[in-house]
């Protein structure tokens, strides 16, 4: 019974009562901040814009060229991105076809040829990067 009488004053005169009020603020502050800095949503990251430039219409599989209808402007040196049901993948514009003759620019509703480098399907939407 001594001794534990004795602990206690002991452990009460080492913390004053004011020191612990005083951490107990302090403890309660820094929470609050770390609660307050940590954003509540993730951040999302900045995706490129992609602008829909075409869609492939047929395939050639054995030259690896598709046959693309052309909804918006298309250069040659531009990034595409070909999606489909089970692939995506990005190329860049090296050459453009029309009836066999190389063009610079396809412009809205003209069907281009253009060599690719994976397979493609019909349907799958062609974005520009």
């Amino acid at each position: 019974m001594v001794k534990k009488a004795v602990k206690k004053r002991i452990v009460k005169k080492s913390i004053p009562k004011k020191a612990t009020k005083v951490a107990k603020k302090v403890v309660k502050k820094a929470v609050v901040k770390k609660i307050v800095k940590k954003p509540l949503v993730k951040k999302i990251p900045v995706l490129p814009k992609k602008s829909l430039v075409g869609v492939v219409t047929h395939f050639y599989d054995h030259i690896h060229v598709a046959v693309i209808e052309v909804m918006n402007e298309i250069k040659i040196g531009d990034m595409l991105e070909f999606v489909g049901q089970d692939h995506i993948f990005k190329q860049k514009v090296v050459s453009m076809q029309i009836e066999h003759q190389q063009i610079g620019i396809a412009k809205k509703k003209q069907v281009i040829g253009m060599k690719v480098v994976q397979s493609v399907r019909d349907k799958d939407l062609v974005y520009k990067l």
